[in-house]
């Protein structure tokens, strides 16, 4: 999911500028934490992934534990 890469790409440099996210999606930065935080509890993605992403951009997500197991 192009979401999930793109956060995944920019998570080494601390996250994308607003500018950024308005550019690739089209929307703010609070809406795309909001997305990526339901990409992520809808979808098993994997355990360092999911690490790096709440770490940078801080969004809560259930455990893996409480999650579906579907793989992407």
């Amino acid at each position: 999911m192009y979401l999930i890469e793109f956060a995944r790409r920019w998570a080494a440099f601390g996250g994308p500028s607003d500018e950024d996210i308005l550019v690739q999606f089209g929307i703010d930065r609070a809406e795309f934490t909001h997305l990526l935080a339901r990409t992520i509890d809808e979808f098993f993605w994997e355990a360092e992934t999911v690490r790096q992403i709440v770490s940078v951009y801080q969004v809560h997500v259930p455990s893996a534990a409480d999650r579906p197991h579907v793989t992407r």
